[in-house]
């Protein structure tokens, strides 16, 4: 019998509910290596699914033509996240579904992971797309170009996102795309404090877009009033 384990985790732990899971057609392998397909997980990519996501929610990877490019995991024996391989830089996660969403509204919103992008799209922000990680490439900035020349970056509020941050600014500012930044409270993630704080804060957040000298000054401050915290 097939474990309904991981439905309560993304139900209960990541606040997704079924019409989310079902808009980006996730699966479950588990320790056998049989996949439930009751979300959408694409029949087609089952036997793809290596050794190492058993018992995994499975997260199809597609690229801008809706083709399915790579499975990502995350493992409940670990809770890591593993991949099988792809091209790194080629894909935006989000973009085949949301496409139209950002021609509408005129700009996207630039999250780092995956679950980034089903939370604020469950909670009616349908412009948003994931480099997966936080560095953008030039493939990834030409497909953005397509649908739009406004970026508001959304990266997580720590070393990692404030690095990332600084450097998607520097492509974005190559090519000449407007672009703005959402902070988040030290530590956060913008799945985090939407799961946390609800959607109206979250809201509100994004209508405060700062300039980005700001932002960053902003970030610098609360990195170090973290470590000031630690010492």
């Amino acid at each position: 019998m097939m474990s309904d384990k991981w439905i309560k985790y993304l139900i209960e732990d990541r606040k997704l509910n079924e019409e989310t899971m079902e808009r980006f057609q996730l699966g479950y392998c588990n320790d056998n290596l049989e996949c439930d397909l009751r979300f959408g997980f694409p029949s087609e990519a089952v036997s793809y699914v290596p050794n190492k996501m058993k018992d995994s929610i499975l997260i199809p990877l597609y690229n801008i033509h809706g083709v399915i490019v790579a499975i990502q995991c995350r493992s409940f024996q670990s809770s890591k996240y593993n991949a099988t391989s792809y091209v790194k830089g080629e894909i935006l996660y989000g973009l085949s579904l949301v496409w139209q969403d950002i021609l509408e509204k005129g700009s996207v919103f630039l999250v780092e992971g995956v679950f980034d992008v089903m939370s604020l799209w469950k909670r009616g922000i349908r412009n948003v797309v994931s480099p997966l990680g936080t560095s953008l490439s030039d493939n990834q900035t030409a497909l953005l170009m397509r649908f739009t020349n406004r970026v508001i970056i959304a990266f997580d509020s720590d070393e990692a996102g404030n690095k990332g941050t600084r450097r998607v600014i520097d492509k974005l500012s190559e090519q000449h795309v407007l672009h703005n930044t959402i902070t988040f409270p030290a530590g956060f993630d913008p799945d985090e404090f939407i799961c946390t704080a609800g959607p109206t804060p979250f809201i509100e957040e994004m209508k405060q877009e700062e300039p980005i000298l700001d932002t960053l000054k902003r970030r610098l401050e609360w990195d170090k009033q973290k470590q000031e915290t630690l010492i």
